[in-house]
């Protein structure tokens, strides 16, 4: 079993690592989408986009109900692309994360402050059926985003 770090504290609530998250629900979607579009999200010269096809880059949503978790019972937008630190080898495989909306004040705060997430609070809803499950994302009161998927029944 790995040896619990203390980050720290915010809120009142200590921060320790590694962290468990013991109830979640998510879906993850990648899509193609031009990569001079993307690689002009990327901040300054930092981070090089991967290109999946010539001039082709990966734009990955995942969509998180996060049910039991130390830092709280909240919904996560993140909105990304695949990349690499910009001179790194063809072998360097990683993500950037372009923005991750929150609906939950704490874990936007614990997310900027102990992993420098671009964590940011605004309405996003998951509604259940027993068929679905619709994600909406909301972006100064107006609707931004929704994403339905269909919902996927383990035997437990």
């Amino acid at each position: 079993m790995a040896e619990r770090v203390t980050w720290g504290t915010i809120e009142d609530q200590t921060i320790t690592f590694p962290m468990n998250v013991d109830d979640f629900n998510a879906a993850t979607m990648g899509f193609s989408v031009p990569a001079a579009a993307a690689a002009a999200l990327l901040p300054g010269d930092g981070f090089e986009i991967i290109e999946i096809g010539p001039g082709v880059a990966q734009f990955i949503i995942s969509l998180c109900d996060y049910r039991d978790n130390p830092w709280g019972d909240y919904n996560e937008v993140n909105l990304g692309f695949l990349a690499r630190p910009a001179g790194a080898g063809d072998d360097v495989i990683g993500s950037f994360i372009y923005r991750m909306p929150v609906d939950q004040q704490f874990t936007c705060e614990a997310g900027n402050l102990v992993m420098g997430f671009p964590k940011v609070v605004t309405r996003i809803d998951a509604d259940y059926t027993d068929a679905q499950v619709t994600f909406q994302l909301f972006d100064g009161g107006e609707l931004a985003l929704s994403v339905t998927v269909p919902r996927v029944r383990t035997d437990d």
